[in-house]
C-alpha cells in the first residue's frame, strides 16, 4: 500500500500546530506498515532538524562571544562556545579573554580575573589576558576604595565623600 496522503507543509505552523498534524497524518495511515513509515519520515526529519541546529550553534555562539556591543550577549556566546568543549588551545583561551572583558564591562572583576587566569593557563604565551587582567585587578581596587569613605571638614561640619566624588 503507498502513503495518499501528503505530510502538511510545515513553513508557517506554530509547533504545537504541527505536532497536530503530523500526529493526525501518522494516524490516517491504512495500515500499520504505512504508519511506521510516516513515523519513520517524521522521525527522520525531525533528527535532521536537531542536527542542523546543533551544527549552528557553534556559530552563533562564536559570533556573539567575538562581538563588544553587548556584554551579556557576549558573556552568553563564550560561554556556550566553552560549553561545547570543541575549542583547544588559543581559540578556548580566546574566549575565556573576550567573556572576562564582558565580566569586567559589566563591574564583574573578580569573575574577569578569573577568565583572565583561565586564559593565561590555555595560551601563556599571549600577552592580551595579561594585559587585561592586570586592567581588572586595577578596577578592583578602585572600585573598592570607592565604597570606603574619606572625611573631610568643611565649613566646620564633617563630610563624608568617596574619592570619585573628590576625583569628579
Amino acid at each position: 500500500m503507498g502513503c495518499e496522503a501528503q505530510a502538511p507543509g510545515w513553513g508557517e505552523l506554530e509547533e504545537s500546530v504541527m505536532i497536530t498534524h503530523i500526529a493526525v497524518w501518522i494516524t490516517q495511515a491504512v495500515s500499520i506498515r504505512e504508519m511506521a513509515v510516516r513515523l519513520l519520515l517524521v522521525l527522520s526529519f525531525f533528527l535532521f532538524s536537531l542536527a542542523q541546529a546543533v551544527a549552528e550553534e557553534p556559530t552563533k555562539a562564536i559570533a556573539d562571544c567575538n562581538q563588544f556591543e553587548d556584554s551579556a550577549r557576549q558573556i552568553k556566546g563564550c560561554t556556550e562556545f566553552i560549553r561545547l568543549g570543541k575549542a583547544l588551545g588559543p581559540n578556548l583561551a580566546v574566549a575565556y579573554t573576550n567573556r572576562g572583558i564582558a565580566y569586567a564591562a559589566q563591574g564583574n572583576f573578580k569573575r574577569a580575573i578569573r577568565d583572565f587566569t583561565e586564559a593565561i593557563k590555555l595560551a601563556p604565551d599571549d600577552p592580551h589576558p595579561y594585559y587585561n587582567r592586570g586592567n581588572a585587578y586595577y578596577d578592583l581596587k578602585k572600585s573598592r576604595r570607592r565604597w570606603r569613605t574619606t572625611p573631610l571638614l568643611s565649613s566646620g561640619a564633617l563630610r563624608w565623600l568617596s574619592p570619585t566624588t573628590i576625583a569628579g
